[in-house]
């Protein structure tokens, strides 16, 4: 495993990717991410497909533009910022821990400003009370995750993190690096209610710290997947009064 971590530094110190390059790529991709992905502008709509459309600026992005400047412009592959299955065994002892936030996301529905946040299509989830639809209520939980989870860990966990980490290459680098990505992404929460804030800030070290022990994004997209769908079930089920 050291022999492919000090691999990897090798790779990045002798290809055009470094930090002030992802620093930048962090700072600039943030923007339009933080304007319309998390809703920074304050626009008051919550119907299905201004939602969606939230989902595709963070798909473009998040993802679609770091992959492509990774790949065509740095010449970077993919897998060293940690789109690849890393320590597959350790991970899946991480998802399958993760299993207590369903419990723990039950509970934590019954916060009133989550329900009033969550599922972000409030307008359109609304009308289940009269004509509820749970095959396009999946659909839409299927989109959460392809155009909006996928690209957060991709890029926060993956493209700066682990892009980071492997530059710098030793403990206290790594670190910094979870760091940085944990303050950046708490900002970036500054919309939603304040138990997602804090909770941002706390998750943020657990999450870098299991990118960073499976050296892959792909266990975190996991894990804040299976919050993220328990969250909405759970506030969507106390929004008609189901449970």
């Amino acid at each position: 495993m050291k022999n492919n971590q000090n691999k990897t530094h090798q790779i990045f110190r002798n290809e055009t990717l470094n930090p002030k390059k992802i620093l930048i790529s962090m700072i600039v991709l943030s923007i339009p991410y933080a304007l319309i992905g998390m809703n920074f502008i304050l626009i008051k709509r919550s119907d299905f497909f201004y939602i969606l459309f939230q989902f595709i600026i963070t798909f473009i992005t998040l993802f679609l533009i770091p992959a492509i400047l990774l790949k065509y412009k740095w010449h970077i592959k993919l897998n060293i910022i940690g789109t690849k299955k890393g320590n597959i065994k350790l991970g899946l002892i991480f998802l399958i821990i993760s299993i207590i936030a369903i419990p723990a996301m039950y509970i934590g529905s019954i916060d009133k400003n989550l329900q009033q946040t969550y599922p972000l299509a409030q307008d359109w989830f609304r009308t289940f009370s009269t004509n509820p639809n749970w095959f396009f209520f999946i659909i839409y939980e299927i989109l959460y995750g392809v155009l909006y989870y996928i690209p957060y860990e991709f890029f926060w966990r993956g493209v700066v993190q682990l892009g980071l980490s492997n530059y710098w290459n030793d403990l206290r680098g790594k670190w910094k690096s979870i760091i940085i990505v944990t303050i950046v992404t708490t900002i970036l929460h500054a919309t939603k209610p304040i138990s997602e804030i804090i909770g941002a800030f706390f998750i943020g070290f657990l999450f870098g710290y299991i990118a960073y022990k499976t050296d892959s994004w792909y266990y975190v997209f996991g894990i804040h997947y299976l919050i993220g769908i328990s969250n909405d079930v759970f506030c969507g089920l106390r929004i008609l009064g189901i449970i």
